[in-house]
């Protein structure tokens, strides 16, 4: 047992004595950061690295290191050392520790400009009227940055003028001008239409506006072809309220008497949607033989008139949904009218450029007025005395006597007419020229041009507003026109 215990006091000595003739190591004096200072944009994030370093400014390896951010509101930092920016711009600072050292790191968080952001960036001003555009300067997250300039120049000062603020006025003609905001070398554009004073609102809308109608209740609804939609506007506001989902290109769209229910052609769903007015939705579709292009409901409420490209007229008992009349005509319909005191229909063909009288309780054709051209958009005189057609192949309105169905005047139109609508008062012939961008408007009985409302792009169908008298002018370029 002695050996033992003089062999642990040996040890104790031995390590005593190791103890006092060692020397420590390097001590941190203080740690090198980089980088020194961080400077991050919004959401961004940096790599922050570490060398602790003894008083001769050499590397010391081994040393743990710990960060800590004084403003997590500001900048995060992980474990790692990556600082990370959470949104708010400011200043804070990042403390960087280790081997008793601690440096202070400024981390601060800016936003830099990537942009400019226009509005509005599409609009419509009526003639000698202005609008005031703003252009922001914004950073990587869509942020407004303070303090940057905006310069504004027009690429159409015979159309409209811009002032250094961004107040854009109409020359006077109608147009389209780019006005163009500039700030350092990033540009933004805003296209503003002046529009015919004729013309109450210009309502932007996407995906080819086509047909359009009006409720007894002030609601239209406009078809949108590539979209599959309708949008809706609630006269006499000048807004779009709603939008109902229908089937593919849908092109034409009417009203029942009572304005609760519409009645939609779904061009290439080969249906008519029957949409409910009530609550914007397509609760059921009327299959048809080939592509739909215009519908109409008969007088007494009873019949649904379908046109498609397969030869075929149809007449659908409401009631029952059956098909209750069915005529084999050339394709394609875009003109249908009422006789307002017979039982006929009168259908306008654009392939052969006629137009056939149909009584559809005899299911007879009673007569047939070779026009030549195109024939589109046709009308009914209120007394019945007349036929009024828009002929797109002879660029005309054509006066088309009902007793001796001779054509008893043709007027030119300067383009060619699409669609061809009377005033609910029955006064007046209102025709869409597509190819001009304009509507015209004629006294009915006079045949005289009464005004030409320059609408630009292609105007295509024209509904009317029963109770006002206001016109709702589907335009494919883009747009729709409320006028008056």
């Amino acid at each position: 047992m002695r050996h033992r215990f003089v062999r642990a006091v040996g040890l104790l000595a031995c390590a005593i004595l190791a103890s006092c003739s060692s020397t420590n190591g390097p001590n941190v004096t203080h740690l090198l950061v980089s980088p020194d200072t961080v400077r991050l944009v919004r959401f961004d994030s940096v790599q922050l690295s570490v060398s602790p370093l003894d008083e001769s400014e050499r590397l010391i390896t081994g040393v743990a290191v710990s960060f800590a951010s004084n403003d997590t509101t500001i900048v995060r930092v992980s474990n790692l050392g990556r600082v990370r920016s959470v949104g708010p711009l400011g200043s804070t600072t990042v403390a960087v520790t280790g081997g008793g050292a601690t440096t202070l790191v400024e981390a601060t968080v800016y936003n830099f400009p990537a942009g400019i952001v226009v509005s509005p960036q599409d609009t419509a001003i009526r003639q000698r009227r202005a609008v005031q555009l703003t252009a922001t300067v914004v950073d990587n997250t869509g942020t407004p940055v303070p303090g940057q300039s905006v310069s504004f120049v027009t690429g159409n000062a015979s159309i409209a003028s811009v002032s250094p603020t961004g107040l854009v006025t109409s020359a006077g003609p109608v147009g389209s001008a780019t006005i163009i905001a500039t700030s350092g070398t990033f540009r933004a554009f805003a296209n503003v239409r002046v529009i015919d004073s004729s013309i109450a609102a210009s309502l932007e809308l996407s995906a080819r506006p086509f047909g359009a109608a009006v409720s007894p209740q002030g609601v239209a609804y406009v078809t949108r072809l590539d979209a599959a939609a309708l949008a809706r506007v609630d006269l006499p506001t000048h807004a779009f309220s709603a939008s109902a989902a229908v089937g593919s290109t849908p092109t034409g769209v009417t009203f029942n008497a009572s304005g609760t229910t519409a009645y939609v052609t779904n061009q290439y769903s080969d249906n008519v949607g029957v949409v409910s007015v009530a609550s914007n939705t397509q609760a059921s579709t009327i299959a048809v033989l080939g592509d739909p292009s215009i519908t109409r409901v008969n007088p007494d409420g009873k019949l649904l008139w379908v046109s498609t490209n397969v030869d075929t007229l149809y007449a659908f008992d409401l009631a029952t949904g059956s098909v209750a009349h069915r005529f084999g005509f050339p394709w394609v319909t875009n003109g249908l009218a009422f006789h307002p005191t017979n039982d006929s229909l009168l259908y306008a063909s654009v392939l052969d450029g006629a137009v056939r009288e149909v009584n559809y309780k005899r299911d007879t054709v009673v007569r047939t007025f070779t026009l030549g051209g195109m024939t589109q958009g046709i009308a009914v005189a209120p007394n019945g005395s007349e036929l009024y057609v828009a002929n797109q192949g002879t660029g005309q309105l054509q006066f088309v006597s009902l007793s001796s169905g001779a054509v008893t005047a043709s007027v030119p139109l300067g383009g060619a007419p699409f669609d061809l609508q009377l005033s609910p008062d029955g006064t007046k012939i209102w025709i869409s020229v597509t190819t001009t961008g304009e509507v015209k408007v004629f006294d009915r009985v006079s045949r005289t041009l009464l005004r030409t409302i320059t609408t630009s792009g292609a105007p295509r169908r024209i509904g009317f507003d029963p109770q006002r008298g206001t016109a709702v002018v589907a335009n494919e370029a883009g747009w729709v026109d409320i006028m008056q």
